[in-house]
């Protein structure tokens, strides 16, 4: 991957842990972290992580592959969601503009696990747009 793609994937994961980190601690004090935690036990989203990793052992590992990418995005996944959960909670009724950039780097940050895990576990499957 090239060092432009490493540094913007890194700068949306620490983006995304600063702004979750800010966003849960006003859920706390707002009392709306509850609502955050009930979302984030969802078995939707357990179940389809577990179908990431029920996958990742049963799909062959290709040539240029040091493992599964599937098994890495696993966990990923509902770390994600849960960031994404508990940022919510800081305002549950937000404004259309809020909720969208909040869509957009929560989706962008699980964008940027999946580029880092397909670059450390699957190099010769990176896109040639990200080399």
């Amino acid at each position: 991957m090239s060092r432009a793609a490493w540094i913007a994937c890194i700068a949306t994961l620490a983006v995304a842990v600063f702004v979750t980190a800010r966003r849960t601690y006003k859920a706390r004090i707002r009392g709306t972290f509850v609502l955050a935690v009930k979302r984030v036990q969802s078995p939707t989203v357990i179940l389809f992580s577990a179908y990431l990793l029920v996958a990742a052992l049963v799909v062959p590992v290709s040539d240029g592959e040091t493992g599964s990418p599937l098994l890495w995005l696993a966990p990923a996944f509902p770390i994600v969601y849960a960031m994404a959960s508990f940022s919510a909670a800081a305002n549950p009724k937000a404004p259309l503009p809020e909720r969208l950039a909040l869509a957009l780097l929560f989706a962008g940050t699980l964008a940027s696990a999946a580029a880092i895990t397909l670059a450390c576990v699957s190099p010769a499957f990176v896109p040639v747009w990200l080399r």
